[in-house]
């Protein structure tokens, strides 16, 4: 039983687990990169099996990929065991320019560990063998973030960087992303509807709060409609606060004019 669970457990987790190669067509900041992922090569081939032609020959040969069904797609990359100063902080442009003289328009392999609730993959970047997660803390362009901080390389390699003083230790009291995040949510997108619903940093904005039931369309409740209309606001009798009106007829009841005293 316990190794048909440990099988199980096994499968789970590699349901994200994959390692795969793409192109780095941009950087977004210290620890966020956009990838091109299927960029294969195209192969000219000539036509009626004649001779390959010497120069781009498109009008005269078929265009094909190396493989089929790998179409080119763009995905976000964060990498993970590491967090950047953002942009607007402190060594935050430092950190994106140190990752971009890395990664950018180049060849890299990332291993992929999850997806997270943003669509992001999370993952380690390689460049030539070059673990780029652990370099960008060596060279201090970005804090160790690893799993309750206990990925003994990261340490080591952030106690090295402190010591030597490189990049953002070079500060007296350099403050971490994930405090200053917390302190200027204006600056990082979805931060202050984050604060404002009470969710920890990281999760979702929806994640361990109580469902909310979509409000149903006016026409579905009841003198929901009349209301809008009225402006009544809601949660109020459709004639609180509103001058009474006469009481109308019934269609077949005449009406009747008030006898004069």
């Amino acid at each position: 039983m316990k190794w048909w669970f440990g099988l199980l457990c096994g499968l789970a987790f590699n349901v994200q687990a994959e390692t795969f190669d793409a192109k780095v067509i941009a950087v977004l900041d210290g620890d966020t990169v956009l990838v091109l992922r299927g960029t294969h090569k195209l192969k000219v081939r000539p036509r009626d099996g004649g001779a390959e032609p010497s120069g781009a020959g498109e009008a005269a040969s078929h265009l094909l990929p190396q493989s089929a069904g790998s179409a080119s797609k763009v995905l976000k990359v964060r990498l993970a065991d590491i967090d950047a100063p953002e942009k607007a902080q402190p060594y935050g442009k430092q950190s994106r320019r140190s990752l971009c003289e890395l990664a950018c328009k180049r060849e890299v392999q990332i291993e992929q560990r999850a997806v997270d609730q943003y669509k992001r993959i999370i993952g380690t970047l390689y460049v030539a063998g070059l673990n780029v997660n652990q370099e960008q803390v060596r060279r201090g362009m970005a804090w160790e973030y690893s799993y309750y901080h206990r990925d003994r390389t990261y340490l080591d390699l952030q106690s090295e960087a402190r010591t030597a003083q490189r990049g953002l230790w070079q500060q007296n009291a350099p403050e971490p992303p994930w405090q200053w995040r917390k302190e200027h949510p204006r600056h990082v997108p979805g931060e202050a509807s984050r604060l404002r619903e009470g969710v920890p940093d990281g999760r979702s904005r929806t994640s361990g709060l109580r469902p909310t039931v979509s409000r149903p369309h006016p026409r579905h409740v009841p003198g929901e409609a009349s209301r809008l209309r009225e402006g009544v606001p809601d949660g109020r009798s459709r004639t609180s606060g509103l001058r009474p009106t006469a009481s109308r007829p019934h269609p077949w009841q005449p009406k009747t004019e008030p006898t004069a005293q």
